[in-house]
């Protein structure tokens, strides 16, 4: 598997105490986010080097074949490099696509 590292910057008003707040809130924040992207394939929406194709791909190309194929059985189709692209498809539950 792959692992990952997560780090957060938070940005604030400093208190008279010296403190910008509760920090065992903002670590609880931070856990919530990483248990909710836990045990799941992270692919990014908008890396250069990634295609995911949609179910509503019209394109005539063997990538779009691929995706037919698979559309039935519930995957996410994604192509990874140049041409050729690597084919890889994933169950649609265990992938989560990441907005970066």
């Amino acid at each position: 598997g792959h692992n990952f590292s997560v780090s957060g910057s938070f940005t604030g008003i400093v208190g008279n105490e010296g403190m910008m707040g509760d920090y065992g809130k903002l670590k609880k924040m931070l856990k919530t986010l990483c248990d909710d992207l836990d045990e799941y394939f992270l692919l990014p929406a908008h890396s250069p080097h990634l295609r995911i194709l949609s179910e509503d791909d019209d394109s005539k190309d063997s990538s779009a074949e691929t995706l037919r194929a698979f559309s039935a059985s519930d995957h996410l189709v994604s192509l990874f490099g140049e041409e050729p692209e690597e084919v890889i498809a994933l169950p649609r539950a265990d992938v989560k696509v990441l907005p970066v």
